[in-house]
C-alpha cells in the first residue's frame, strides 16, 4: 500500500476498511524541531470528513524522544486538533518511559488518547474493536 504522505520523517497510511490511519514516526532527527510540527499539519490537511468516525494509530516507537517543553506543546496543539477531528487516537510507544511522556503531555494538555507498547492492542484501540 502506498503511503498518502511520506518524507524523511513520517509515513501516512490510509486503510479504508478498518477506518483506520496509520502515522509511522521515522528515527530521523529533524534539522528543525518545527518540522514535525509542519509535517503533521501537513498530515492534517488530508484529513477528509469521512474520517470523523475513523480512529489515527500514531506508531512513534522509533521516534527521537525529546523532552523539551516549548517542542511538546507546539506538538501537542496539533495532537489536539486531531482528537477533535477523528473518533479515537492511540500512540503506539517503544517503552513504558515513552508511555508516561506521551501520557503526561496528554494529561497536561487535555487531550484525549490511548498509549500503548502493544500492536494488536493499538490497532484493536484505533479500529474500535477494543
Amino acid at each position: 500500500m502506498d503511503p498518502l504522505l511520506e518524507n524523511e520523517l513520517i509515513q501516512l497510511f490510509e486503510h479504508p476498511e478498518r477506518k483506520l490511519i496509520r502515522v509511522v514516526r521515522s528515527a530521523r532527527r529533524p534539522e528543525r524541531q518545527e518540522a514535525i510540527v509542519e509535517t503533521y499539519r501537513e498530515a492534517l490537511g488530508l484529513l477528509r470528513p469521512e474520517h470523523a468516525s475513523w480512529g489515527v494509530l500514531i506508531d512513534v516507537r522509533s521516534a527521537p524522544g525529546v523532552n523539551d517543553e516549548p517542542f511538546e506543546r507546539s506538538v501537542e496543539v496539533v495532537r489536539s486538533e486531531l482528537a477533535s477531528r477523528v473518533a479515537r487516537v492511540v500512540f503506539l510507544v517503544s517503552s513504558a518511559v515513552g508511555a508516561l511522556q506521551v501520557n503526561r503531555v496528554a494529561r497536561e494538555s487535555g487531550t484525549r488518547a490511548s498509549v500503548t507498547q502493544d500492536e494488536d492492542e493499538a490497532l484493536r484501540w484505533a479500529t474500535g474493536e477494543a
